[in-house]
């Protein structure tokens, strides 16, 4: 009984997504992806789709522009959705992608979601 009691308040804690900035942060990314534009550029490229993804469910902004890495919060309501860092590279940049709420469930179709067309 208290397993599955623990394991419910672990999977509504998941998906409510009420990870806050730092403790999304003290994960590992659950993804990486590279890109041959700039870091700048990158980064407005994936604000752009969080902000149209999922019929405008999604509200992102890059929060650092002045020093690397870059970082955009999307958030879904008050909730994290995701961080994402952006760095420079030699062939143009890389963003690691870490996630809370719902968008850990697919980690791989979330990140592939925001990032269409930033290669």
């Amino acid at each position: 009984m208290k397993c599955s009691l623990t394991l419910s308040a672990f999977m509504v804690t998941l998906l409510s997504g009420c990870a806050t900035h730092n403790e999304i942060l003290k994960d590992r990314p659950q993804g990486t992806l590279s890109s041959s534009r700039s870091a700048k550029a990158f980064a407005q490229c994936i604000d752009r789709n969080a902000d149209s993804y999922a019929l405008g469910s999604l509200r992102s902004k890059i929060v650092s522009t002045e020093n690397e890495p870059l970082e955009i919060v999307i958030l879904n309501g008050a909730m994290h959705w995701a961080i994402i860092h952006i760095r420079t590279t030699e062939n143009g940049s890389t963003a690691e992608f870490y996630l809370g709420g719902a968008a850990r469930i697919t980690p791989t179709t979330s990140i592939e979601s925001i990032s269409t067309g930033c290669k």
